[in-house]
């Protein structure tokens, strides 16, 4: 999104990133609500993102609010399951491709501290892998063997499930053609505790840069899907000493948080007024208009 370089696609058509993505988002949104379009509507975008990026996506989509995930995110937990009034919090979003560290102080209705810093030394797909690769060391299988590229598609889905299974199990199975895998989380944690240590570590230069002793925080906010694995929780609170907020919905907060941002702008929205932001983030977007228009996207140019 906003590369100045188009997109070719097998047909030989030519698009901007920034309007399939838009034509994306606009199927999505007919597929969630096919017989009522909502009124109003947000699109949460990586808070790392450049502001070009930004700029590009709005552009594209000028009948959504493009807000700042980690604006989303904040927006969600601070209404359930609530944060501090006061202090500093650092929000971690464990994404399927990398991680993100976002300082907001909370005396200030949020507003970011500093930028967001996205790592990629943890993340959900390579905890996928390890699983994979882990799992494999167990079963007499060639990987690079053609002949089992479909028999490891469905045994890299049923270890991406498998995981998500032990973050309230503590032992799971497996199946692969006659053999039955046992996987436990023990094994799992033993897997993914390097690569989360080197966040840990991350996070604690990103406070120190920022003058902030751990000891400062009010709390930890967690989100993204992997929030949702105990280690995880276990060695920030051990690490650091602080409380470890999150949801057990923690992978779609972006998402609910986004939306409750863009009901509270059409409440606030005003010719003469601004709409009031939860965080000052540079990817909030100013005030747009938010009814939808079945014009503002070319599904046809873009299919």
């Amino acid at each position: 999104v906003g590369d100045p370089v188009p997109l070719v696609l097998a047909d030989g058509s030519i698009h901007r990133a920034e309007t399939l993505t838009a034509a994306a988002i606009e199927e999505l949104v007919r597929w969630a609500r096919p017989q009522h379009r909502p009124d109003v509507a947000a699109v949460a975008v990586p808070a790392h993102w450049p502001d070009r990026m930004v700029g590009a996506l709005r552009a594209a989509v000028p009948h959504l609010r493009v807000v700042s995930d980690a604006a989303a995110a904040f927006t969600a937990l601070q209404t359930n399951p609530g944060l501090p009034a006061h202090g500093v919090v650092a929000l971690c979003d464990f994404g399927a491709t990398g991680s993100s560290i976002t300082l907001a102080d909370a005396d200030h209705g949020f507003a970011t501290i500093g930028e967001t810093v996205r790592l990629d030394v943890f993340s959900g797909d390579l905890v996928d892998r390890a699983v994979l690769q882990h799992v494999l060391a167990g079963l007499d299988v060639d990987p690079a063997s053609t002949s089992h590229v479909a028999s490891l598609g469905e045994l890299r889905n049923q270890c991406r499930a498998a995981k998500e299974r032990l973050s309230v199990e503590t032992a799971t199975g497996l199946v692969h053609g006659r053999t039955a895998i046992r996987l436990t989380r023990h094994e799992v944690d033993t897997l993914i505790a390097g690569p989360l240590e080197q966040f840990i570590e991350a996070l604690t230069g990103m406070l120190y840069r920022h003058r902030i002793a751990p000891a400062q925080l009010a709390a930890i906010a967690t989100v993204g899907g992997g929030a949702r694995i105990p280690l995880v929780t276990q060695r920030l609170s051990e690490t650091l000493r602080r409380p470890v907020i999150t949801t057990p919905y923690a992978q779609v907060a972006a998402a609910a948080g986004a939306e409750m941002l863009a009901v509270r702008g059409a409440v606030y929205e005003a010719p003469t007024t601004s709409a009031p932001a939860l965080v000052q983030d540079p990817t909030m977007a100013a005030a747009l208009p938010l009814a939808w228009s079945a014009e503002t996207v070319d599904l046809a140019a873009a299919d």
